[in-house]
């Protein structure tokens, strides 16, 4: 189940650690690893009746990896063949290896050696394809859609079969599709309306609906098809508060874009209070950061919001209203009061900037600026003296 993708993920993390020198050998070289050649490796993965033995040959293969030929032919194979779920699992986290390391080597490959990693690469991405299409076990399904996403943008040519798996009967493979999609970004644009399906649908497996919200807001879909879905999800309650989180995370990738979303933003940080909403809040007021919403309907709930319990969310707040200048002049004296009286420096530090940055040039402001100019903290005093030449740059 979607329950265990940390543990596949771990296994894949562990393969790709490994060693793996690259320099590719000519196609009759049999070097010897782990005091056996790599023909009786070969020969092992494929004939061998014992499912132990074969996994040790496939961690041979990869301590070889991409200097023989053969390797990649061979694992491929036993990805499509062995009669081991464990065994395939294996072999798909080795290609997604040899992929990765393909893809990084590529550039600086010329002539022969280029062509040879480029049919390699080809080919570990059609058997990793195929995996994810047709293998009999999801949790093959989902390492063969785990290592894609490893693979970032290079994984488009799968994004057909990602789109299909998608609606794969098990949740594990749907949620990893689903995050390489959001890895392959702009590219997989195709696959927003089926993500779009999985964000709404209820019944679904969390991680599901997480991973689609992630990958919508990386995907490039059209904002109006894309950002009120991403705002009714935030403003669910019944959610999962981390769909909700991912949802609202996605949102503030569309940056301005996304300002449609900022009043369901400003009510999470007002109206969800509670410790179990402090991740919500936090991506909420994250999101909202990375926006330009009009002050006037939303400056009282900011107002209240600087008061929150959680210091990352006070800063984050106190940007917020600092980017909406003097639109912002009625909450300066709150902005004062974290200046003065907040025991965080990181919010000392963001008051000072939002003064600044709201260009209230008044005797308050200019007293509170003067009096933590000459703190005892050489960051308090420094952010105090730019904001006070910035304010009389604007006289």
């Amino acid at each position: 189940m979607v329950r265990g993708l940390g543990v596949y993920c771990l296994s894949f993390l562990v393969l790709f650690a490994l060693p793996m020198p690259f320099c590719q050998a000519a196609e009759d070289d049999d070097p010897v690893v782990y005091k056996k050649p790599l023909s009786q490796w070969l020969t092992t993965l494929k004939t061998d009746k014992t499912e132990k033995k074969r996994r040790a040959a496939l961690i041979a293969l990869g301590d070889v990896g991409l200097r023989s030929r053969r390797v990649v032919p061979a694992v491929a194979a036993a990805l499509h063949d062995d009669e081991s779920p464990a065994v395939r699992e294996a072999a798909a986290q080795l290609l997604g290896r040899l992929a990765y390391k393909a893809v990084d080597v590529l550039p600086e490959a010329q002539g022969a050696t280029r062509v040879s990693l480029q049919d390699d690469l080809k080919l570990a991405m059609s058997a990793l394809i195929e995996a994810l299409r047709s293998d009999k076990v999801a949790k093959v399904r989902t390492t063969a859609a785990t290592v894609l996403a490893r693979l970032g943008p290079d994984a488009a040519p799968a994004l057909a079969a990602l789109i299909q798996a998608l609606k794969d009967k098990d949740d594990a493979p749907r949620a990893a599709a689903a995050e390489a999609l959001g890895r392959i970004g702009e590219k997989a644009n195709e696959a927003v309306p089926t993500l779009l399906e999985c964000l709404k649908d209820k019944k679904a497996d969390r991680f599901v609906r997480i991973y689609s919200a992630f990958a919508l807001g990386r995907t490039g879909g059209e904002t109006d098809q894309v950002i009120p879905p991403l705002i009714e999800v935030v403003a669910d309650v019944e959610a999962h508060q981390e769909v909700r989180k991912a949802a609202a995370e996605a949102l503030g990738q569309f940056n301005t874009k996304g300002n449609s979303s900022a009043p369901t933003l400003v009510k999470v940080l007002t109206k969800e209070t509670t410790k179990q909403a402090l991740e919500i809040r936090r991506a909420a007021a994250a999101a909202l950061n990375r926006m330009t919403p009009e002050a006037k309907d939303l400056l009282p709930d900011l107002k209240s919001a600087l008061k929150d319990e959680d210091k990352f969310v006070r800063s984050q707040v106190l940007h917020i209203v600092g980017k909406l200048g003097n639109q912002a002049s009625e909450a300066v004296p709150d902005v004062i009061e974290r200046l003065k009286d907040d025991q965080v420096l990181e919010v000392r530090l963001a008051a000072i900037e939002a003064l600044g940055a709201i260009g209230i040039n008044s005797k308050e402001v200019i007293e509170a600026l003067n009096a933590s100019s000459r703190s005892s903290i050489a960051g308090v005093r420094d952010a105090s003296k730019e904001a006070l030449r910035k304010l009389q740059a604007e006289k």
